[in-house]
């Protein structure tokens, strides 16, 4: 009984995230579901331990970040809303920590037969990709060739999966199926975000490797100054003569209505800079749901009028949803946050950080230009994949 006990606890970590990868292909926000069974899991094998992880810096950080989303519901225009994000945000990170502790209770043998299990993933979920656009794309509703929001996740799973198995002991053909398996996402993404992801991350990782001390400052000095200093940046570049003068070089129509969004949002956030409008404010009616009409030209070169809300759903850029949200106060702690997910890395060896390094330049642009800050399937999907990459606590791992 106790052998098998111990075989289910070794194979289900790889299942979970074997199942991540067509999963997130299909619908993104199952994730949610398979860190539950993680977590859950978690918690149920490693008994109280997983409680010594709420004293690490990370989780503090969380903690006080989803304290003041919940002390903000005093004054947000919808305080139940906001009640609901922190309890939310609460169990997510209850989630997590149980995921975190059960991985890294496991062997390096373990982790890297972990990391195995996602790279299959990967395989499998590319597979059903390209099987579905031959196929008309029976199984999902696309926008031509693929989904943007299953291959955001896809793509960072893709970066923390293939190169690691590469870098260890993985032999020619193998890494020559990972460029492939990389070049494959080039070519047939239908969504810009995660293209670029991965080329910054793949750019970030390779300057860690050759430029360590250089990339590591350059990497924290840079998310210091895009959470603290991008909604004032903003605020006075995107003028409206500057957008027009984007649209004559850039003719599409979402990169247009983002810039307007974040040249409304830019100048909303002044009048609660201290301390937000409240969590998850960015839906209410009061403070960005107001219609607006923004001119933009097309690819033809004529005058197209875009009719929107001044805020649709959330201004998909995370500096300007916490600062509108939760003011300088929360600008602060996210920049803690940051600061200890990338504190400490140079401990690692060198390829070891620069995978750190790589994904959490691209997820950090995922978070800059499409995705809102608040979104479960998105932070699930972070949360099953970075345990892999920080062992935050050597003592709970394996001999």
């Amino acid at each position: 009984m106790l052998c098998t006990s111990h075989h289910l606890q070794t194979k289900l970590p790889g299942i979970i995230l074997f199942c991540l990868c067509p999963l997130a292909f299909f619908m993104p926000r199952v994730a949610v579901s398979v860190l539950a069974v993680g977590g859950a899991f978690g918690w149920l094998c490693q008994g109280s331990k997983p409680l010594e992880l709420f004293k690490n810096p990370i989780s503090i950080s969380i903690i006080v970040l989803i304290a003041w989303v919940c002390l903000s519901s005093l004054w947000s225009p919808i305080p139940s809303e906001t009640f609901r994000l922190s309890g939310r945000l609460l169990g997510l990170l209850f989630l997590g920590i149980g995921w975190t502790s059960w991985i890294q209770a496991r062997s390096d043998a373990e982790l890297l037969s972990l990391k195995r299990w996602l790279f299959y993933g990967v395989v499998f979920a590319l597979m059903l990709i390209a099987m579905d656009a031959l196929l008309g794309n029976p199984w999902q509703q696309f926008v031509q060739k693929s989904s943007a929001k299953a291959f955001v996740p896809l793509v960072l799973i893709l970066s923390v999966a293939i190169w690691p198995c590469n870098d260890i002991n993985y032999g020619w053909l193998k890494s020559t199926l990972g460029f492939l398996l990389a070049a494959k996402i080039f070519l047939t993404v239908d969504c810009d975000t995660a293209v670029v992801a991965i080329i910054c991350g793949s750019v970030a990782s390779i300057s860690y490797n050759l430029f360590p001390k250089f990339t590591d400052k350059s990497v924290r000095l840079g998310t210091l100054f895009l959470i603290l200093g991008l909604p004032w940046a903003f605020s006075s570049l995107l003028t409206d003569s500057a957008i027009k003068d984007l649209n004559q070089q850039i003719r599409s129509f979402s990169h247009i209505h983002r810039l307007y969004v974040w040249q409304f949002v830019s100048h909303k956030i002044p009048e609660k800079s201290l301390i937000g409008q409240g969590g998850d404010s960015s839906r209410a009616s009061l403070v960005g749901g107001e219609q607006k009409t923004w001119s933009t030209v097309n690819e033809e070169g004529k005058a197209v009028p875009i009719f929107s809300k001044a805020i649709p759903m959330h201004p998909h850029n995370l500096p300007l949803q916490i600062w509108l949200e939760l003011g300088l106060v929360g600008a602060l702690i996210m920049s803690a946050l940051s600061y200890f997910l990338l504190r400490g890395i140079n401990r690692y060896p060198v390829n070891d950080a620069s995978i750190i390094v790589g994904f959490f330049t691209a997820a950090s642009v995922s978070f800059l230009v499409n995705l809102g800050c608040w979104q479960s399937w998105w932070l699930a999907t972070l949360a099953l994949v970075m345990p892999l990459l920080y062992p935050l606590d050597t003592n709970l791992r394996k001999p």
